[in-house]
């Protein structure tokens, strides 16, 4: 997809953003920031969003927030008095106001020799395909279904745990998941004291990913919400959202070899805050391409 906006051409295939001719140079997390704005243009993006999004879930500092909000501007020559393109609205989030034309480019036809290399494999009555290894420098377009937990409340509940309390949070929390995202056959992407990010298809890829995804995601609930930690007076409440959809993984994304960039994480972190403690709201791309019919009790 292309976005043509006052002069300017964010390429999210390339990850490029331009101005006329010019390559305009962006840090990974700004061209993220500003491309979530842009695809989110009709309404208000909050800052737990942004932050779900962009930062994977992790604890930032609110001048973090606002530094990538300046950077962000500055990439598409806006600034804080002016908000041209970029509002701020007071105590809900930003918005991107500008004119937009968008345009889809024309999806590249994967070579013979990655198709031939993609060797399907038989493991019980399920079908697994073993992909070729990221890790070459070039992303990978492949589809993936994401997982994304959090534990509502979390921010203010750690700000009152001391640091040998929240160690033995994190450590039974992290131990629990693990285990279940193993279980299924996930990939955990990202830890984070308030969250964790999951793959379902990296690095194989199986027929019912997006089955994988929502079984574990019950799990996860369920076994969060259980959990009998001695500092804590109350249950944790746990929150899921899971997407499906094309990606690009390759370590020329973002922070490391195994991020992903694509719509499939930006669905998947909006299910996520729209997601009540103890729910799974999954996309309708995720309920479609399961292999079996997905059936919530």
């Amino acid at each position: 997809m292309i976005y043509f906006f006052e002069g300017y051409a964010l390429d999210t295939d390339r990850r490029e953003l331009r101005h006329g001719d010019k390559l305009v140079a962006v840090e990974p997390q700004v061209f993220d920031f500003l491309q979530y704005l842009i695809a989110n243009r009709s309404r208000v993006v909050s800052k737990s969003e942004l932050i779900a999004v962009v930062w994977g879930g992790r604890i930032v500092s609110d001048s973090a927030v606002s530094s990538r909000t300046t950077a962000v501007r500055q990439a598409v020559g806006d600034s804080g008095d002016e908000q041209r393109l970029i509002r701020t609205i007071p105590r809900k989030g930003l918005r991107f106001v500008g004119d937009v034309r968008e345009e889809q480019r024309s999806v590249d036809v994967a070579p013979a020799a990655d198709v031939a290399s993609a060797i399907p494999a038989r493991i019980g009555d399920r079908q697994e395909t073993v992909l070729p290894a990221v890790g070459s420098g070039l992303p990978d377009r492949r589809q993936l279904t994401i997982m994304m937990c959090d534990v509502v409340g979390s921010a203010t509940l750690w700000a009152h745990l001391d640091s040998d309390d929240l160690r033995e949070v994190m450590k039974v929390c992290h131990g629990s998941i693990r285990t279940i995202v193993e279980h299924y056959g996930g990939f955990l992407a990202k830890y984070a004291t308030d969250g964790i990010v999951v793959y379902f298809g990296y690095p194989q890829a199986h027929e019912d990913d997006a089955e994988r995804a929502v079984r574990t995601a019950l799990a996860v609930i369920e076994a969060v919400a259980k959990l009998k930690i001695g500092c804590l007076t109350e249950p944790l409440q746990p929150r899921v959202g899971v997407a499906t959809g094309v990606v690009l993984v390759g370590d020329s994304i973002m922070d490391g070899p195994t991020t992903v960039a694509g719509e499939a994480a930006h669905v998947a972190a909006r299910l996520l805050t729209l997601a009540d403690p103890g729910a799974v709201v999954i996309s309708v791309r995720a309920r479609d391409v399961s292999s079996q019919p997905i059936r919530l009790y």
